[in-house]
């Protein structure tokens, strides 16, 4: 049976190892059985059985089987619903109350609908239950719930069917787990093999991409020797290095997937940091047709930062927030805005930057996965979810922190803060 059992309670154990005690009995029987139930599952252990006449705790049990059957179910860490043949909830017990979070004058005579994400999800569970009791077998299946809040979470559900000796259906009873933690540990599993899987690749396309990136700029080098060099063909030659390092650093950058690789820091010109990131994307920007509003605030003095990390941030939330705009149609002014200042309302100064698009937004949902590694809204061939996650990861190396404020439809805005070292700081590490 998929549910815990209190490990001092013989009654929960007894459903564990005798369910066909509890499930193929009339109301009267079945408070008995649990109590015939319990009594194998004793003896099964090698312990003492407490029932005898002599036993004032026995005596009360067998006066009233209600008193039993509050004892069993007040055992049980997972809920338990008594569900008529109408699916009427008759009976749920204190476990259910806290997962679902109704009390059982709540739901009581109600229908289980309301423990369901729809009406088609009440419908689905339905049939599932019935196929497996025609087949002879009690129902078990993973399955999504509701709780009073409106929150979805997944459930692992056991389902009985209740019937008279004589075959008469009486209705089901239902042993439900929520299983969030374990699936959330699932995923943190998976989304470790599917990065340590990126760690391999990224090693590999690094060695790949680097050797060519080597050669452009080895040609860029000739450009700029070139005896028929001109003033603009120094500018090109400049620009393709620039970004030739910057391809072969972007390539360094998924390493970190693979395994702790630690960042070679220096002081940086944060103005020129996130300048020399716009002017990569400049032109992308501008084929938009997106206002692009900067503001870096003049007294940020040179901090202790890893520059191609820090432009990465740059060009990854400024991508985001253009996938944003894009998707987000009727428009009449697309906007984006960057900024970049010293934060200091904390103990220590941090740097603060804050990019904001007017674009679709995403739901609270949305929001609270969109750090994690792989998540994508976006259609296969279009994202690979890793945007983000990057710029989480860089931002956690540097000690920092980030957060996302964004409304549906309306707007987004990501503030990151990094802690402000500068040049004063590190000498006085120093000293």
């Amino acid at each position: 049976m998929a549910f815990k059992i209190q490990r001092n309670c013989p009654f929960s154990r007894a459903i564990l190892h005798h369910p066909h005690e509890v499930t193929r009995q009339s109301s009267l029987f079945l408070k008995f059985s649990l109590l015939t139930a319990a009594t194998k599952q004793l003896r099964a252990e090698g312990k003492k059985l407490p029932f005898s006449k002599d036993n004032p705790e026995t005596n009360k049990f067998l006066q009233s089987p209600e008193l039993l059957l509050d004892r069993v179910f007040n055992c049980l860490d997972e809920a338990v619903l008594v569900v008529s043949t109408d699916r009427r909830l008759l009976f749920i017990n204190p476990a259910a109350t806290k997962i679902f979070g109704y009390t059982e004058e709540e739901v009581s005579a109600n229908s289980t609908e309301i423990l369901h994400v729809n009406h088609d999800h009440y419908l689905e569970f339905g049939s599932r239950i019935q196929d497996a009791f025609q087949k002879g077998r009690v129902a078990r299946f993973e399955f999504k719930a509701k709780r009073k809040s409106g929150e979805i979470f997944p459930t692992e559900h056991t389902v009985s069917l209740l019937q008279t000796a004589e075959g008469d259906k009486l209705g089901i009873i239902s042993f439900v787990r929520d299983i969030t933690e374990r699936k959330q540990l699932e995923e943190e599993r998976s989304r470790s093999a599917q990065l340590a899987a990126l760690g391999t690749v990224a090693a590999g396309v690094a060695h790949e991409i680097n050797n060519p990136i080597q050669g452009i700029m080895n040609y860029a080098t000739l450009l700029e020797r070139s005896p028929e060099r001109s003033d603009r063909n120094l500018e090109i030659a400049r620009r393709i290095k620039d970004e030739s390092k910057n391809i072969a650093e972007i390539t360094q950058d998924l390493l970190f997937y693979s395994k702790d690789t630690r960042i070679e820091k220096k002081l940086v010109d944060i103005q020129k940091t996130i300048k020399g990131a716009l002017s990569l994307i400049a032109t992308k920007v501008k084929n938009q047709d997106i206002t692009l509003t900067v503001d870096i605030k003049d007294d940020i003095p040179p901090l202790l930062v890893q520059p191609q990390s820090i432009q990465q941030i740059v060009i990854n939330l400024i991508d985001n927030s253009n996938d944003a705009l894009k998707d987000k149609a009727g428009l009449s002014e697309k906007k984006i805005s960057i900024g970049a200042s010293l934060h200091k309302e904390h103990e220590h100064p941090f740097l603060l930057l804050e990019v904001y698009d007017n674009g679709v937004g995403m739901t609270e949902e949305i929001a609270k996965k969109a750090l994690e590694a792989f998540f994508t809204t976006k259609p296969p061939a279009e994202g690979t979810g890793l945007g983000l996650s990057i710029v989480n990861d860089i931002v956690k190396r540097h000690d920092g922190s980030i957060d996302i404020d964004s409304k549906e439809g309306a707007y987004t805005k990501i503030n990151i803060l990094i802690p402000a070292i500068s040049a004063d700081a590190t000498s006085q590490e120093n000293d």
